[in-house]
């Protein structure tokens, strides 16, 4: 195995402007986490000219890999920033350029520019059997945010600048992801029965001139979805939250008919708004007034996305 860095269970390490690459083997990694590693910052590198020297699907390159193969919560890779890189001229097969497989927490890949990968450029990709509890074979609580990704076009197969697949409770927000095959996908995989992918939050990105499509949600492009189906599969909060002049129950529960009070709660409780209400002298038949005027900002925000969580949307 062609590790520049190989971690293997080592915590509490700060790797910060060193240039990493012109390496070739079958299997290359840059960085390579695996055995419960944690603490690990990666900050001003630049990973470069990378190469697999093997059939795809027999070898691959990364310039970040956070393998995580433990079978406990405990044996998780956790509290990973990879921050600020520079990733570009790397032949991966199969592999990708940024990437957090299987029992992995909280890894954040903000501000680094990808480009000129042979595959997908930033992956979250749980399901593929890293680790042998398919409990925790999933990416959670991680961070897509603010990269640059461009030019990952894959000469095998169908590939994405950002990747997020069995994984939850993740966020893709304020990136950039052009000119490669697809933008963004979520949930492309087909074995989501088995490994959801839920709670994918993705907002704010910059996505054009991509060769196959911009964004797709279990391997359609949005474009090809109908508007009224999309409308009726998607839970979304606008950065201006509309309230109608209504009660807050009236308000949360209008996203799905039929909806129960304790449904509304629940949901009201997820959005941290529950008590508040619950402070209110007429509680959930609380009158908000035209707009939710008799609410703050905060909870006319928190109102929205208790209406979204209601909803209880595919997305």
């Amino acid at each position: 195995r062609g590790a520049i860095f190989d971690m293997n269970g080592q915590s509490y390490i700060d790797i910060t402007g060193l240039k990493i690459g012109y390496s070739y083997a079958t299997w290359v990694y840059g960085v390579f986490m695996t055995g419960g590693s944690h603490d690990i910052n990666i900050t001003g590198c630049e990973f470069c000219n990378m190469s697999a020297m093997a059939t795809p699907g027999s070898g691959g390159a990364y310039a970040v890999l956070a393998y995580g193969n433990g079978d406990t919560e405990d044996k998780a890779i956790k509290n990973v920033t990879v921050y600020n890189n520079t990733v570009h001229n790397m032949n991966t097969g199969y592999s990708e350029a940024l990437a957090a497989s299987g029992n992995v927490s909280d890894i954040k890949f903000t501000g680094n520019t990808v480009y000129e990968i042979s595959n997908i450029g930033i992956d979250l990709y749980g399901g593929g059997g890293y680790c042998a509890n398919q409990e925790f074979d999933q990416p959670r609580n991680c961070e897509i945010s603010g990269n640059t990704v461009y030019q990952c076009v894959c000469p095998y197969w169908a590939c994405a600048g950002i990747y997020v697949t069995n994984a939850h409770d993740c966020e893709v927000k304020d990136n950039f992801s052009y000119e490669n095959a697809y933008g963004i996908e979520i949930a492309a995989e087909n074995n989501h029965y088995l490994y959801p992918t839920t709670k994918i939050s993705v907002t704010g990105n910059t996505v054009h001139d991509n060769h196959d499509g911009g964004i797709t949600i279990g391997g359609v492009d949005i474009r090809d979805i109908k508007a009224d189906h999309l409308r009726r599969n998607i839970g979304m909060v606008l950065q201006e939250p509309f309230l109608f002049s209504r009660s807050i129950k009236d308000n949360i529960g209008i996203t799905r008919e039929g909806i129960t009070l304790s449904e509304i709660r629940d949901a009201a409780s997820a959005a941290c708004l529950d008590e508040t209400v619950e402070g209110f002298a007429k509680g959930y038949d609380t009158f908000v007034g035209e707009r939710g005027v008799t609410l703050s900002g905060g909870q006319k925000q928190r109102c929205a996305i208790a209406a979204a969580l209601a909803k209880d949307a595919e997305v």
